[in-house]
């Protein structure tokens, strides 16, 4: 799994592994943490919501995912 992260924020996933240590059918928790001054906007990728900053992903192949943070201003 590899994660992007335009703008300032963070993203973890749960249960931690290493990007190429989970197993076909494994489910990951995504959960996007914006830095002070910034919002979670939305997912992009192999997620797509706008509503929600967790999301869950089955690993069913390589999976790309960005987590887009906007300005509070």
């Amino acid at each position: 799994m590899n994660t992007a992260t335009p703008g300032s924020g963070t993203v973890t996933l749960s249960p931690p592994q290493p990007t190429d240590g989970y197993a076909a059918g494994d489910n990951v928790t995504l959960t996007a943490e914006a830095a002070p001054g910034y919002l979670f906007s939305r997912w992009e990728g192999d997620v797509t919501s706008s509503q929600e900053n967790t999301a869950l992903v089955m690993m069913n192949g390589n999976k790309s995912v960005t987590a887009v943070f906007n300005p509070t201003v």
